[in-house]
């Protein structure tokens, strides 16, 4: 593609230029262009006013009906997120969420810094499934109360699965030994 001040080898007549050629300080000055031609078309004449008309009274109502319902309020959003919350639970994400809320048991499991016993997650798992027990007639503690039930049984079956695979830790011995010996030594 041929950009300013190069050719291109369909253009006749035009002079080939360099790199040089394109960095070197012009030797002509180009004449001054004015900015308005004589002989130029006549500028447009001024455009009127338009007037709209009113809408139709009916579609005012529509309209203020309409931003009645956009309006924007912290009750107004709480009510829609309750509504939408009792929706998705109607349809079954609370079902759709146990593998969540198990693998985060395990996330948590395994970012511990020392390894739990039995009793923590085993306790914990008991009182979670005690309080879901009782508070069953309140639903948002009883959710609530089923979810972190879950998280502790991911705990727990993460514990389980330690415990079944016994894999060597970096505490223990390991089997493979580096022997070497010292070439010299620098003081």
């Amino acid at each position: 593609m041929a950009g300013q001040g190069r050719t291109d080898d369909r253009d006749r007549g035009a002079q080939a230029t360099g790199e040089r050629a394109l960095l070197a300080a012009p030797r002509e000055r180009p004449a001054e262009v004015p900015a308005t031609f004589p002989g130029d078309r006549p500028a447009p004449p001024a455009l009127a006013p338009v007037a709209f008309a009113r809408p139709p009274p009916w579609y005012r109502r529509k309209l203020a009906a309409l931003r009645r319902r956009l309006a924007v309020s912290p009750r107004r959003i709480g009510a829609d997120a309750a509504g939408a919350a009792a929706i998705e639970l109607d349809r079954g994400l609370a079902f759709l969420l146990v593998p969540v809320f198990l693998a985060a048991g395990v996330i948590v499991y395994f970012s511990l810094e020392r390894e739990p016993g039995w009793t923590q997650p085993a306790a914990t798992a008991l009182a979670l499934a005690a309080i879901a027990f009782v508070a069953r007639n309140r639903p948002a503690v009883h959710l609530a109360c089923r979810a972190a039930l879950l998280v502790a049984l991911g705990m727990l079956v993460a514990k389980l699965e330690t415990w079944r695979v016994e894999g060597r830790t970096l505490g223990a011995e390991i089997s493979t030994r580096v022997t070497g010996r010292v070439g010299s030594l620098y003081f």
